[in-house]
């Protein structure tokens, strides 16, 4: 046979050492994908970072269940809430920031993650973020 018998050692040692192993891929590319948020990010510029082959970064995506375009609408997604939820920025500049072509695109994402406007959304985000707040104060208050 004319196999290497180091070939698998090579392996774990290179995930090791790049910190690649199949638990913190995910993590890895979503920060990756975090900082670039209002830029359209390929999965070739992912894998190039994370010094993989985009075939090889597909491949092991799939074998963790998931799919570079889902990580990608996860990642806007989360970003998406956090803003309407912690700034008071219109829907335009969110759109930019998140890297959506236009804020009409983003109220369509808002609508069909929340089932909700994006005003609707804030609305009632804020006013259950209010209504903790006032209970926490209460209970200190009464201690």
């Amino acid at each position: 046979m004319n196999t290497l018998p180091y070939t698998s050692v090579l392996s774990t040692r290179w995930k090791t050492q790049t910190g690649m192993a199949d638990e913190r891929l995910l993590a890895s590319v979503r920060q990756l994908l975090e900082e670039r948020t209002n830029q359209q990010v390929t999965l070739g510029e992912i894998a190039a970072e994370l010094l993989l082959s985009p075939r090889t970064l597909r491949r092991r995506l799939l074998e963790l269940n998931t799919r570079f375009s889902t990580l990608v609408a996860e990642v806007r997604g989360n970003q998406v809430r956090r803003y309407l939820t912690e700034t008071t920025w219109s829907l335009d500049r969110i759109a930019e920031q998140v890297g959506y072509s236009d804020a009409a695109n983003l109220r369509q994402a808002v609508k069909r993650w929340t089932g909700e406007s994006p005003q609707g959304f804030r609305s009632r985000v804020r006013s259950q973020q209010s209504t903790q707040v006032c209970d926490r104060n209460f209970e200190r208050q009464m201690a």
